[in-house]
């Protein structure tokens, strides 16, 4: 049988807890994008040969349009243990690990990865997961979670 623990990039372990009105922000983007980006967003002017020229996005909208398609992956991740697709969720939750390595959403990706191995009955990596994630941050914002999904599958309290 195929580890599938091994076949997934490093588990997070880190989990931060960041604020509902800060998970938009775009804090995130470097200072000399900011410092480039024009005052005022470029708008599609005719060429020659009546091509138009593409609109350039400012920094807030490519960090707001990259959270979006973080969270649909996570979403997408979060509906397959639900259809019974455990193995579907693992697929999702290891593109998203490959396409965000530093994503804002990690920390739930991590946990939602703990629920998909339980839902394919590999109690061992989710313990040893879920383990590591409460040894990191034992009374963070994913904390009860993590030791709801373990103690549901029968892995004992963590701690």
């Amino acid at each position: 049988m195929d580890d599938p623990v091994a076949d997934q990039p490093s588990p997070i372990v880190s989990i931060t807890h960041v604020p509902v009105e800060d998970a938009v922000e775009t804090d995130d983007v470097p200072a000399e994008e900011v410092e480039s980006a024009p005052a005022e967003p470029s708008r599609s002017t005719p060429a020659s040969h009546g091509a138009q020229q593409p609109v350039q996005q400012p920094p807030a909208k490519a960090a707001s349009d990259s959270l979006t398609k973080e969270l649909r992956m996570i979403e997408a991740a979060r509906r397959s243990p639900a259809r019974g697709d455990g193995a579907g969720a693992i697929k999702h939750l290891n593109d998203y690990g490959r396409q965000y390595p530093k994503g804002r959403l990690r920390a739930e990706a991590s946990v939602l990865r703990i629920e998909a191995l339980m839902a394919e009955g590999d109690r061992t990596a989710a313990s040893r997961l879920g383990k590591a994630l409460l040894k990191q941050s034992p009374n963070g914002p994913y904390a009860r979670r993590i030791r709801s999904v373990l103690e549901r599958g029968g892995v004992g309290p963590s701690p």
